[in-house]
């Protein structure tokens, strides 16, 4: 009858699908880890009837954050982007397979997340001009660069924080001397402390 009919039917779609599908990846879900690190993309060939000649990846935001992608055959490599206090730090990439015959696979995709870099106390560092202490001559001109390297454990730099800072000045007027201060100004008058600019 026309019921038996259609079964016949879809199975012949099914098998036919089945039968066009050469080619087959997979990528992990999630993958994650420090700013800088590199690891691995977790790339499963799980069929390739007439082998992997190439894989295509797309990955736009992290390559502008300054992450990158590395590899060939199926093992592949990601470098992460530093992490960004306050940004997302969340990165989408995709990839397709294609064999020898130029069959490609579907795509597949995986979100790779930057864990929050803790900053740490004895790789941080505060200067001014170059050193831990200076002095300053309170002539109301004189001016010195502060500043803050901040690092991770690892010793990776720590980026995005400039408007998270927050500085506290110590004014301690000594004669015509001004001990810890990035801006002397005359007689008692407190020093100033200009914006904080990041720089690589």
């Amino acid at each position: 009858g026309s019921r038996y009919d259609l079964v016949e039917r879809n199975n012949n779609i099914v098998l036919e699908y089945r039968k066009s599908e050469v080619i087959r990846i997979a990528l992990p879900e999630r993958i994650e880890g420090k700013g800088g690190q590199t690891v691995s993309l977790g790339l499963v060939v799980s069929k390739a009837t007439h082998g992997l000649k190439n894989v295509q990846w797309e990955a736009p935001s992290l390559l502008a954050a300054g992450g990158k992608i590395t590899g060939q055959g199926n093992q592949w490599q990601v470098t992460l982007p530093a992490y960004q206090a306050g940004k997302d730090n969340y990165y989408a990439i995709s990839a397709i397979a294609y064999d020898n015959k130029g069959n490609a696979s579907k795509r597949v995709q995986t979100e790779v997340v930057i864990s929050g870099a803790g900053m740490s106390a004895d790789r941080t560092a505060l200067t001014l001009d170059g050193q831990s202490r200076i002095q300053m001559l309170a002539n109301g001109n004189e001016q010195k660069p502060l500043v803050l390297s901040l690092r991770d454990a690892e010793g990776q730099p720590v980026t995005g924080m400039k408007d998270q800072i927050k500085t506290e000045l110590t004014f301690k007027p000594a004669g015509n001397i001004v001990t810890r201060t990035l801006k002397a100004t005359k007689s008692q008058a407190k020093p100033t402390l200009g914006e904080f600019t990041e720089t690589e």
